[in-house]
């Protein structure tokens, strides 16, 4: 459950009723003091501050103007209520509102002790909590405080129980202006807090995810140490759609989306962070975007160029022929789908328009009526910037993560965790009783004989393991050696998968797109990697940092073929006790 969204202090606690602090609020168009807001509610025609757009500065003061020539009143009775408690006046003289009481909003009006916003909010956070808790017990609740502002400081008396912390973060600078190309990125966030301008900008899309995870940290570790040891998770973030005039909206090469939001996204995971991407909308349109606040966020749009045809036909035939005809087959092979080198496409130049477009991963890459998987790949029509929004990750640990990455640019995978403590880790992953019994319709990557099963009731992918592998723990013990990754077949289906571990052993189930893997080696610390890429697409880096090939257990996969059991490379059997600076490199 979560508290409220992004509750902004309004007059608690403001300090300045002529005029609001541009450092810590965005002050743009129309912009009254709070005064000034007072003295147009109660029908008074007031001078107010004009902002517009600017740099280095989000926004500039341009002019003076009018408001509320017509004198009307806000107040359908009487007048204003805090001209009613003295707060400010007309001056007699000069006709003009004044401040009586400059401190009103700051003090308790019965102690007289300084107002702190936060104190309300720890108390409403509390209040909310224990009445969702006292029906369940259980509740999560997110608690989600105003971009770039300090979390509240939790004290010893403040509501602990299954907390979790959950900031929003966005590009503001993007997000204001509505344009990204990868050249440029700003840390508004490091603006805001008095970091210079040439120490506040980065270049390039290397430099925009250095940006991005900086900022992210900062949010992680500031916020922590006001919160205190919480749950912590990003419960918002994602990218405007409508960047760079719309012109993805007109040629349908989404391009540079994909390579923000993977520079957004790729921060996340740097940073170990869950999130919540922000969003998805089945009403979406290029119009309107997400019917809301003129935001549009979603990577799904009933306008996208390869969506269901307006008359509710969803053949594909009908696709196919209302489709543009700048789509094209790609081949993942060859094509790198990020690029420092920024070139904004404004054609329909089928020669121009970009091979990695995510409309053409969406659709034209399952042509068949039913695909290999037995999936209906259609779900993906519509989908916005899917390269980057569907990635692989893991979804299960059976220790502690240190690390994650997914490059786009070559679809390759890293993971790494380590195992916990002395301390037997409980079993979190047990799924339905369906998936614990044997499945034989099931098709994986090992073909095993063997009547050894895993906890899903499936065969290891190496027959020769021994019985007593920690896959199978005394009875009774709960310990976890099993961790699950999801493998989406959106981006492997074509080129086939090479999966290296550093250690144990694993199976890939193609129709669950998920590579289940049990580390072998349970001493506490011991590091674990797995590394998923394309079949043949980066070169194997078994000569990187004293690692050779026969440290790693190796399979070539073929999408285009059946799956045949991965030849299982003998090694040193201390290999499987790679250090973190060892595995991968």
């Amino acid at each position: 459950f979560e508290v409220m969204n992004e509750p902004h202090p309004g007059y608690i606690g403001l300090d300045n009723l002529k005029q609001y602090d541009f450092n810590s609020n965005l002050i743009f168009g129309d912009s009254p003091s709070a005064l000034e807001g007072f003295a147009l509610g109660d029908g008074m025609t007031t001078p107010i501050e004009v902002w517009v757009k600017s740099w280095p500065l989000p926004t500039k003061k341009q002019r003076t103007r009018l408001i509320n020539t017509e004198n009307e009143s806000a107040w359908l009775e009487g007048e204003c209520l805090w001209k009613q408690h003295g707060v400010w006046s007309v001056n007699s003289k000069t006709g003009q509102p004044q401040v009586n009481k400059p401190d009103y909003f700051m003090k308790h009006p019965i102690t007289g002790e300084k107002i702190d916003f936060s104190r309300f909010y720890l108390d409403f956070i509390g209040k909310y909590s224990k009445a969702i808790q006292s029906v369940i017990p259980s509740a999560f609740i997110f608690v989600e405080p105003v971009p770039n502002e300090p979390a509240p400081v939790w004290g010893p008396d403040d509501h602990e129980e299954n907390i979790v912390y959950a900031p929003h973060w966005y590009d503001l600078h993007s997000l204001f202006n509505k344009a990204f190309d990868g050249r440029i990125t700003h840390d508004v966030q490091g603006l805001s807090k008095g970091k210079s301008v040439f120490a506040a900008t980065y270049f390039g899309m290397k430099g925009a995810r250095k940006n991005y995870r900086g900022q992210l940290s900062n949010i992680l570790n500031s916020g922590l140490q006001n919160v205190g040891n919480k749950p912590c998770i990003i419960g918002e973030c994602g990218i405007p759609m409508d960047i760079n005039q719309r012109r993805a909206f007109l040629d349908g090469d989404f391009g540079h989306h994909s390579r923000f939001l993977d520079a957004v996204l790729s921060s996340m995971e740097a940073n170990l962070l869950s999130f919540t991407l922000w969003n998805y909308n089945a009403t979406n349109d290029n119009k309107y975007g997400d019917h809301w606040n003129g935001e549009d966020f979603s990577i799904f749009s009933l306008d996208s160029p390869h969506s269901p045809c307006k008359n509710g036909s969803d053949s594909r035939a009908t696709l196919r022929q209302q489709a543009p005809n700048f789509a094209k087959e790609i081949d993942v092979e060859q094509k790198e789908l990020e690029q420092d080198d920024i070139e904004a496409v404004a054609t329909n130049d089928e020669e121009t328009i970009a091979e990695d477009s995510p409309f053409d991963r969406s659709y034209f890459r399952f042509e068949d009526e039913e695909s290999d998987d037995g999936r209906n790949h259609e779900s993906h029509i519509g989908g916005r910037a899917l390269d980057a929004v569907v990635r692989p990750y893991a979804a299960k640990v059976a220790g502690e993560p240190i690390s994650t990455e997914f490059r786009l640019s070559t679809l390759q995978f890293t993971f790494r965790f380590c195992n916990y403590g002395e301390t037997p880790v409980p079993i979190v992953h047990v799924s339905s009783p369906e998936t614990q019994r044997p499945d034989s319709s099931l098709s994986d990557s090992s073909h095993s004989n063997s009547s050894t099963l895993n906890s899903l009731g499936l065969p290891y992918s190496n027959p020769d393991l021994n019985s007593s592998f920690i896959g199978h723990p005394p009875e009774g013990t709960g310990m976890a050696f099993e961790t699950e990754i999801f493998i989406p077949s959106y981006h492997y289906e074509e080129t086939g998968l090479e999966i290296l571990v550093s250690d144990g052993d694993w199976r890939y189930v193609k129709e669950r797109q998920t590579l289940y893997y049990r580390h072998k080696d349970t001493n506490p610390g011991i590091v674990h990697s797995v590394l998923i890429k394309p079949l043949g697409k980066v070169s194997t880096p078994g000569s990187t940092a004293g690692v050779t090939n026969s440290d790693m257990s190796l399979s070539k996969l073929k999408s285009s073929e059946q799956y045949s059991r991965a030849k299982m490379l003998k090694g040193d059997p201390e290999s499987s006790k790679l250090k973190s600076e060892e595995a991968f490199g």
